[in-house]
């Protein structure tokens, strides 16, 4: 299971039914951390990856109260070094650009990823993965260049997308 923290909560939740790829089984926007206990029993999270911020006390209330693994996201800059899961402490760290990049791979290749059937919240869904553009930026002083993400639109499942990946990728998915 994944939350993205804002005005609403937006979860994915999801399983591995083949190698390497990923089936969403429920999408939602709820307005609060009750409503994603109730979805985590319901379909028997056995993992999660939330938002740190911007909620940090709230999301830690939730971590501390599920008996499943939750891990918090903090982003960093330092690209390239892929996520580092800090299993004491629930953390898990990533550049970015690297999750954007990888939600991005997710969605390209055909058949890495199955939906539920369409519904209003798929077309929400599939909305939010478009609202996303891939940049190539420059230093002018140093004329080094790096590609950067950047919200076109409202892309909070998106993230969502990206960070039910890294819940699976936490019990051994790659």
């Amino acid at each position: 299971m994944r939350v993205d923290v804002g005005k609403v909560l937006n979860v994915t939740v999801g399983c591995r039914p083949k190698d390497k790829g990923l089936q969403i089984l429920h999408l939602a926007g709820v307005s609060s951390f009750n409503d994603c206990q109730d979805i985590a029993e319901r379909f028997n999270v056995r993992r999660a990856v939330v938002d740190a911020l911007p909620e940090t006390r709230a999301a830690r209330e939730f971590q501390d109260g599920e008996s499943y693994p939750v891990f918090l996201c903090q982003y960093v800059d330092r690209a390239g070094s892929g996520a580092k899961f800090d299993v004491e402490k629930n953390l898990v760290f990533l550049n970015r650009t690297e999750l954007c990049e990888s939600v991005h791979g997710l969605i390209a290749r055909g058949g890495m990823l199955e939906l539920p059937r369409r519904c209003e919240e798929v077309e929400v869904f599939a909305k939010e993965l478009s609202q996303i553009a891939k940049v190539l930026e420059g230093d002018p002083e140093t004329g080094s260049r790096e590609y950067r993400y950047w919200a076109v639109g409202v892309n909070r499942y998106f993230h969502s997308l990206g960070y039910f990946w890294l819940a699976a990728r936490s019990i051994g998915i790659s």
